[in-house]
């Protein structure tokens, strides 16, 4: 009985020695200063420490700054909330002025807003001494309108194991200060950084942190990229999955950046599902990291997406809003490729899959501009709805958009150009717009022009053929005997529109002069005048622009450009 009894005693010793630790509650009410240690601050009195939880409320002094410090300790709590009454703005500093440093320690209650916009401010990564946010739990939970913004140097120095998650419908907004040498470091944890819900912004291009930190985007959520640089070159993973926050899409650029690839190929986006990428009116997001995965790619947004790797994902494209470019090879990985909505447009010079344009505009090269290229796809098809888009700078080769097929061809819609030039071929000119591979002849015509058709685009008459015969080698061909597009400049170009002055008016008073002539809606004209007509050197020095159709003549006047002159001698010229 001595050992049982012997080892009851010695147990009881123990407990008796071992102090129980327990959880309480500190809530801020800032009743003395501003300072987080001070120990009047806080109900319960004394600040959070350890197993604590801290609450910044809104109910005594919230909206205003308060500072951790004056020594270079770690301040510990197991959770920190802003509660539902904060309303108004917290800022926790951590630099203490930039003299000396608090680091602060949220243990594995994590991080909570449940209202307002709060920020956690200091010190860059891998700066010493100066203020530092570690967070020891999983989770930053965002509630729905609230935000919270981190942008001093978070976990330096330390390798993080654990995934970090981002919960709630909230924004967490990760700065500048949030990343650089040293600092963020997950890459050992098997997920990484985890945005289940609601938005991580990331505010600056380096707030990723350690190059080999991976993060995982799920369905419903987004990342956002909110600044106007390059987002640093990584080794790892980027997943992505869902349409992202009401539709904006799981990656959604909200500025002009691009995703950088490494020097040796490495780091890759992940399609985990279906995925929509977004970007802003007027924005552009250049994707040169390569794209992989089953999922496939929507285009969200009306600014501009740009595919720049050798992709091969699995799942279909599509373009609902905005624009995609398509400049490798194979962007669009080995899915279908569809328009499918008024305001799309698909470009570039590299290649697709099988496609098809319901709604929107199919417009090899880049649209509206003097760049000009060739887009490749598998099976074409434009449905009645579609417009497909040419520029033309000239005939010669790469001085004109081209499609080249790989497949069949279905022709429907609109066929438009954008002259560079207001006459930018001479007569017996061929252009071929779409090089139809095999011998299959193209099917359906564009939207009123039959084989043969002429027609005119600005001052251009061109005649378009569905039978062309065209080398593509030797970037070469006939306007008969083959299966492609093209285009050919008549041998008659037609004349300039004949116009007249209609009439001259003097206006005995004012001396002013009216002129009315001939117009063409869209050309504009100069007047030129001379007091001999033997030349007419004088111009008035402006362009006259023709009146708007349905009128068939212009109107103009103007005071006389000499008014000593006992007559004067007008010419009309259109420019």
């Amino acid at each position: 009985m001595k050992p049982n009894t012997f080892t009851l005693f010695c147990g009881l010793v123990l407990a008796a020695l071992t102090p129980t630790l327990h959880a309480d509650t500190k809530t801020w009410n800032g009743s003395v200063n501003a300072i987080w240690e001070t120990a009047g601050n806080w109900l319960k009195s004394g600040m959070p420490m350890n197993t604590d939880d801290a609450v910044l409320t809104g109910t005594s002094a919230g909206g205003f700054s308060l500072r951790l410090g004056p020594d270079t300790a770690v301040r510990s709590v197991n959770s920190l909330t802003f509660d539902g009454t904060a309303m108004t703005p917290y800022i926790i500093n951590l630099d203490n002025a930039g003299v000396a440093g608090t680091k602060l320690l949220v243990k594995a209650g994590g991080v909570k807003v449940l209202a307002g916009s709060h920020t956690i401010q200091g010190a860059g990564a891998g700066t010493t001494g100066k203020g530092g946010f570690e967070e020891g739990g999983i989770t930053f939970n965002i509630a729905t309108g609230a935000t919270l913004t981190l942008n001093t140097k978070l976990n330096h120095g330390d390798t993080i194991k654990l995934n970090r998650e981002k919960v709630g419908a909230g924004t967490l907004v990760l700065g500048a200060n949030s990343g650089g040498t040293g600092a963020w470091n997950f890459s050992e944890a098997a997920m990484g950084f985890v945005i289940r819900e609601g938005t991580l912004k990331l505010a600056s291009s380096g707030a990723t942190g350690h190059s080999g930190n991976k993060f995982a985007v799920a369905s419903g959520a987004t990342l956002e990229l909110a600044e106007a640089s390059p987002y640093g070159s990584r080794n790892t993973t980027l997943t992505l999955n869902g349409a992202g926050v009401n539709g904006i899409g799981a990656l959604h650029a909200s500025v002009t950046s691009k995703l950088e690839a490494t020097i040796n190929g490495a780091g890759s986006v992940t399609l985990a599902g279906d995925t929509t990428m977004g970007v802003a009116a007027g924005q552009t997001l250049i994707m040169n990291q390569f794209i992989t995965g089953i999922g496939g790619l929507t285009k969200a947004g009306a600014g501009t997406l740009t595919l720049a790797a050798v992709n091969t994902y699995e799942g279909k494209t599509v373009v609902s809003s905005g624009t995609l470019m398509a400049n490798t090879g194979s962007a669009t990985g080995a899915g279908t490729v569809s328009v499918t909505d008024a305001s799309a447009v698909l470009g570039g010079s590299g290649g697709v899959g099988a496609l098809t344009v319901t709604a929107g505009t199919l417009s090899p090269g880049s649209q509206g501009t003097a760049d000009t290229g060739t887009l490749t796809t598998g099976n074409l098809t434009l449905g009645p709805a579609a417009v497909c888009e040419f520029g033309i700078n000239g005939a010669a080769a790469g001085t004109f958009d081209q499609l080249r097929v790989r497949g069949t061809v279905t022709l429907g819609g609109t066929l438009n150009f954008a002259l560079m030039d207001p006459s930018p071929l001479i007569s017996g000119d061929l252009l071929c717009l779409v090089i139809n591979d095999g011998e299959d002849a193209v099917n359906g015509k564009f939207t009123g022009l039959a084989e043969g058709a002429v027609f005119t685009i600005g001052r251009q008459q061109l005649r378009i053929t569905y039978r062309g015969n065209y080398d593509e080698e030797l970037r070469r061909g006939s306007f008969t005997g083959g299966n492609d597009v093209m285009l050919m400049a008549p041998n008659t170009v037609p004349p300039a529109p004949q116009f007249t002055i209609q009439s001259i008016r003097r206006d005995a008073v004012m001396g002013n002069i009216t002129l009315t002539w001939d117009s063409v809606p869209g050309d504009s004209y100069i007047i030129r005048y001379s007091t001999d007509l033997q030349a007419f050197p004088g111009n008035l020095g402006v362009a006259v622009p023709a009146a708007a159709a349905p009128a068939a003549s212009t109107r103009y006047t103007f005071a006389s450009p000499v008014p000593d002159a006992s007559r004067l001698f007008f010419r009309v010229e259109r420019r």
